[in-house]
């Protein structure tokens, strides 16, 4: 958020905040007494009843005015990561679901190389597991956000689902053997980690199940219209 939309949601809450001051002022405080200590006030002093009366009569409308002025700024000047707000127990809509998911989705996964093309020579195999741990809890969060909506044949809700099924598969059938041996063999002495690594028995079967992955990836951020370059 840049600092023009910074300072304009400062401005509104600074406004809200003030507007509720003087709200609280005229409802609490007899204020005609202490306007008769200012002199030639006496013309505003004649109107102040009618003023109180309305402001007290339309608080609610006001109030409410408000909040939707400030929710609808917010719409369009702030950068809403997530889909909804609750005010006072009830759900504010900000934005269209499938836009924040698939936004949070490309943001995120740019930043996961080997979720999309593996560097045997260099990436941390063990390193990567973990991180396809994470990459599936990220999913799953992102899935969260359609618990409220009555349609199951939501596009990105399926393209996500699929998604976790093939890592699911893939960790399943790969992680644990891996993992126990590397520690094992880290333990035991330094090696740089491709040597280590291709001391691996199914070293070369684990490469290819990288390999499919990493396409199976590609193919679902196309699906989603996501560009996922490396």
């Amino acid at each position: 958020m840049n600092n023009n939309k910074k300072k304009g949601i400062k401005n509104i809450i600074v406004s809200a905040v003030v507007f509720l001051i003087i709200i609280a002022v005229l409802w609490f405080v007899d204020i005609k007494e202490l306007l008769l200590l200012i002199p030639g006030i006496h013309r505003f002093i004649a109107n102040i009843d009618f003023i109180t009366d309305t402001i007290t009569k339309y608080i609610a409308v006001i109030i409410g005015v408000i909040v939707v002025w400030g929710i609808i700024f917010w719409r369009k000047h702030a950068d809403v990561k997530v889909p909804s707000i609750t005010v006072a127990g009830i759900e504010l809509n900000l934005r269209n679901i499938d836009r924040i998911v698939k936004s949070n989705l490309a943001n995120y996964l740019v930043t996961k190389r080997s979720l999309f093309k593996l560097d045997a020579e260099l990436d941390n195999f063990d390193d990567v597991f973990e991180s396809y741990h994470c990459i599936y809890e990220f999913i799953r969060e992102q899935m969260s956000y359609y618990e409220n909506v009555t349609t199951t044949d939501n596009e990105i809700y399926l393209e996500m689902k699929s998604m976790l099924k093939d890592l699911n598969c893939f960790l399943t059938a790969n992680q644990t053997n891996y993992r126990r041996w590397y520690k094992f063999e880290n333990e035991k002495q330094f090696k740089f980690i491709d040597e280590l690594q291709k001391e691996y028995p199914k070293y070369e079967e684990l490469v290819q199940e990288f390999s499919k992955i990493n396409t199976g990836m590609l193919k679902h951020m196309e699906k989603l219209n996501i560009s996922i370059e490396w």
